[in-house]
């Protein structure tokens, strides 16, 4: 049988920066997006007239006018909707906040016929819009011959995580882009619904900054070992942290 005795300490979690709340998504004119050609030789890029509820979490029809795309033979047209992701700069960053911001766009993307989709049915872009044409943050997610076998809705997920500079979102140049094909170069049409769509984005912390919680080290009395460790919020309650755990530093400005 031991003694025991117990000290606590307060220390920091930096577990990273929530930063969607900060973030704001505004539909924008797509055509400084649209894919150069080649690779789309024979695809006409079009504007749809706003991609604003997609943005906003519910479903947007991106679709053809009713008769039909006007497009020459053997030509496809792909209809696009763009927002720029901006930071609410008059919010400031904690101290501590370090390094660059981790995005994550998702969403889905359903087509609802008639026609399936013919080769590259739509691409899920990030992009810098700072640069003409805009630049790759990364590698697209390219959707191919969606509705293949011809029973519809045929869905697809979207999601793309990239790594950006904070200072991109504060100057809005970031944006995330969707074009889906409404016309193949056969001359069939479809429909599409894009719904389900989240943004999550996380900005790190120094060791030392971020949420304060008390750790009680149980030890034994006569060796000193420590037997055992308690965390709890500042209330009493169970904490777990999820982010490097050190000694809190102060804020100096």
């Amino acid at each position: 049988m031991f003694l025991r005795h117990a000290t606590t300490l307060i220390l920091c979690d930096s577990t990273p920066l929530d930063l969607a709340p900060r973030l704001t998504l505004t539909d924008t004119d797509p055509e400084p997006y649209f894919q150069p050609n080649p690779p789309d030789a024979n695809v006409k890029h079009r504007a749809l007239v706003s991609g604003q509820p997609f943005w906003n979490g519910e479903s947007v029809a991106i679709a053809p006018p009713p008769d039909g795309e006007n497009s020459t033979a053997g030509r496809g047209v792909h209809r696009y909707i763009a927002a720029r992701i901006t930071a609410d700069v008059a919010d400031p960053l904690p101290c501590g906040a370090a390094g660059d911001v981790r995005l994550t766009v998702t969403g889905r993307a359903c087509n609802q016929g008639p026609a399936s989709g013919v080769y590259t049915s739509g691409r899920w872009r990030i992009v810098d819009g700072s640069t003409s044409p805009a630049a790759e943050i990364v590698e697209p997610q390219v959707l191919l011959s969606v509705g293949a076998s011809g029973a519809f809705p045929v869905c697809r997920d979207l999601s793309l995580t990239a790594t950006v500079p904070y200072d991109m979102l504060v100057s809005g140049d970031l944006a995330v882009v969707l074009d889906l094909e409404t016309r193949d170069e056969n001359g069939g049409k479809k429909t599409w619904t894009a719904e389900d769509f989240t943004l999550n984005a996380t900005l790190p912390r120094r060791a030392g900054y971020g949420n304060q919680f008390l750790r009680t080290y149980l030890r034994d009395s006569n060796t000193g070992e420590v037997i055992r460790c308690i965390d709890n919020d500042l209330y009493g309650s169970p904490y777990y942290p999820s982010g490097g755990v050190a000694q809190c530093q102060s804020c100096t400005s």
